[in-house]
């Protein structure tokens, strides 16, 4: 049977009871079957792997998923689908903001990843958990792969112990939060996170550590914070909010308006160790002018500042060791920046640097104080 609309706007699809289905080239297929009593979701693919999603296995209601692209994303709205991955059809999940979710296995055999919702103030129910002990004993229990969604409606979610996410932990806010509410994660003093992996979505991470850092990385792997996320020291830290102390190298990347805030002017935010490689990375928006007291380290070190071409890195204050920044652009892959004259680039503009000006049809250079065709004249 089709999808049948119902009253209340929504849809249901409705099949009848079935065998199990053959696999079939280039098509995924989703079913349930019955076990114990109560109807579980499978997935099969094209080379007839089947994949458990929900607990349990018996009797079947096939449904015929086509391989495809991933598709645009639409508001209010939610797409299942199959797509090819290494040649096996794998069910993925696209929400309504564009991030696509794979929800079968890859070829290594690793699952999709677990959600938790941090809901404090309320009873913990199912997934939606009302202390910090429950939200840790779920990243342990998964060796740190959990998204962990924030949820401020009843209360402001804070981290009240250290805690290891083995460089695999997603944080980001439950999106039907309310927009009244502040999407934010405070990491109480003397509270830890251990090598987490990713901050995404418009939230605030803050604290005032005067202990132990907030945030500590170990591995060497990156600190992702994205889409809107931001860290903030708050007044009263008197030790760094993020520390880097693996001894070789530490990153952090910052993406897509991701922002960062010092408070307390006297001590860097990220301090890392003295003789490490350490890789700040800003791409798409990030503050300007960047704030000096984000960094700190010794004169051992070599603190990489990694930009587009839209920022400068200013040279921080609490680092000893040499600062280099690399800015890149479409001329740093060989493209040149191009469009017409009125979209020119007009902040943080190198000498030299180069554009393609549509409207002249012709290169144009940056001189320090105007644009200049090949033989030098002002255009």
């Amino acid at each position: 049977m089709p999808f049948v609309p119902k009253a209340d706007g929504r849809s249901y699809n409705i099949f009848p009871a079935a065998a199990t289905p053959g696999a079939l080239p280039l098509n995924g297929k989703l079913y349930g079957k019955v076990s114990g009593g109560q109807v579980q979701l499978f997935y099969l693919s094209d080379t007839g792997v089947e994949t458990q999603i929900t607990p349990g296995g018996g009797g079947v209601y096939p449904f015929e998923l086509p391989e495809t692209v991933t598709p645009a994303p639409l508001a209010d709205t939610g797409k299942l689908y199959a797509k090819d991955v290494a040649g096996v059809s794998q069910l993925f999940f696209l929400d309504d903001a564009g991030v696509e979710w794979q929800l079968t296995p890859s070829l290594s055999g690793s699952y999709f990843q677990p959600a938790i919702i941090y809901r404090p103030g309320v009873p913990s129910s199912g997934t939606a958990v009302a202390t910090w002990a429950e939200v840790a004993a779920q990243i342990a229990a998964t060796q740190g792969a959990t998204i962990v969604f924030l949820d401020p409606t009843f209360g402001v979610p804070n981290v009240d112990a250290i805690t290891n996410c083995f460089s695999a932990t997603r944080f980001q806010p439950l999106r039907l939060a309310p927009s009244l509410g502040t999407n934010e994660l405070v990491i109480d003093d003397g509270a830890q996170l251990i090598d987490p992996a990713i901050f995404a979505g418009n939230m605030n991470v803050h604290g005032a550590p005067t202990t132990i850092p907030g945030v500590l990385m170990t591995q060497g792997s990156p600190l992702f914070i994205r889409e809107g996320a931001g860290f903030t020291q708050d007044v009263g830290a008197t030790v760094s909010f993020i520390e880097n102390t693996n001894a070789g190298f530490g990153q952090i990347v910052l993406l897509e308006g991701a922002v960062c805030i010092n408070n307390e002017p006297t001590i860097p935010m990220a301090l890392t160790v003295p003789l490490g490689f350490f890789v700040f990375a800003t791409v798409l928006t990030f503050q300007q002018p960047v704030p000096t007291t984000l960094i700190g380290g010794g004169a051992g070190g070599t603190l990489f500042w990694l930009t587009d071409s839209t920022i400068v890195a200013n040279q921080q204050t609490f680092y000893a060791g040499t600062q280099l920044n690399q800015r890149t652009s479409k001329q740093g892959a060989i493209l040149p920046d191009t469009g017409n004259t009125a979209s020119r680039p007009t902040y943080a503009l190198e000498v030299g640097q180069m554009y393609f000006d549509t409207d002249l049809v012709q290169p144009i250079w940056y001189n320090g104080v105007a644009w200049v065709n090949a033989a030098g004249v002002v255009v």
